[in-house]
């Protein structure tokens, strides 16, 4: 049985590859998680957008390294057919606005009910540094649910989470990383105070510092040890604000 990287009395965190890991532990109430990009975001929009005809990058600060793969058709077929078995109320899932279709066709397959697709609108996103189509600003939060009754806790809310992505200082923790208010409206709007939450993709544990910022039970799992030493860094006693925001509600990454 694999044992926990870290552990203390709201959160656990496990390293390895997600599909051996979730054969080991328990069903989640709710699996909210931000996987790699998609093999159109990953190589176009990072690499390719801002490049010259002649495949030299126009800005310099346009053309990053990510560090990992995309996210292939398999894996995310996988994910939805675990979630299907092994969580009981929501799936929240971000990715790109291309890839929406996709999302819902893995959804639909895993037997999981395709609820809606919310935005995360980035209010402080960069501009288009080509000029020559409109900037990416915005990315989808697939939302899917098991078969029946469904409950969240804002009623009427619209679907749009309005956080800025680079309102504080210094170096992310990951190069992906969330921010701590996104992720705390998001389990604030679908999850109750006790309830487990699973992260199968946790990067640098922001979902989980906010889970028990919020009285949750949170588990994550990460392929990257590095990431791994970072995010238990971040939920150890006296550490849980060191990449947060002061205030729930502030536009602040964590």
């Amino acid at each position: 049985m694999i044992q926990p990287y870290y552990q203390d009395s709201a959160v656990r965190i496990f390293h390895g590859d997600c599909r051996d890991v979730l054969p080991q532990i328990e069903t989640a109430d709710h699996w909210i998680f931000d996987p790699p990009y998609s093999q159109w975001t990953h190589e176009k929009q990072w690499i390719g957008a801002a490049l010259t005809s002649d495949g030299k990058p126009r800005v310099s600060t346009a053309h990053k390294e990510l560090g990992f793969a995309p996210l292939s058709a398999e894996l995310r077929a996988e994910i939805c057919v675990e979630a299907a078995r092994r969580c009981r109320r929501w799936m929240l899932a971000f990715c790109d606005l291309e890839s929406i279709f996709y999302w819902r066709q893995s959804v639909v397959t895993s037997g999981l009910d395709y609820v809606r697709c919310a935005i995360w609108d980035k209010v402080d996103s960069a501009p288009q540094f080509t000029g020559d189509r409109p900037a990416a600003s915005a990315e989808a939060i697939i939302c899917a649910h098991p078969k029946g009754a469904k409950r969240w806790n804002s009623g009427g809310k619209r679907n749009v989470y309005r956080h800025a992505v680079n309102g504080g200082t210094g170096a992310k923790p990951h190069p992906s990383t969330k921010p701590e208010p996104l992720m705390c409206e998001l389990i604030a709007d679908f999850t109750d105070p006790g309830d487990l939450i699973l992260d199968p993709f946790m990067g640098s544990g922001t979902t989980l510092v906010a889970a028990k910022r919020l009285g949750r039970q949170a588990i994550g799992i990460e392929l990257e040890e590095k990431y791994c030493a970072i995010a238990a860094q971040r939920l150890s006693q006296g550490a849980l604000d060191l990449f947060a925001s002061d205030q729930v509600g502030e536009d602040r990454p964590a």
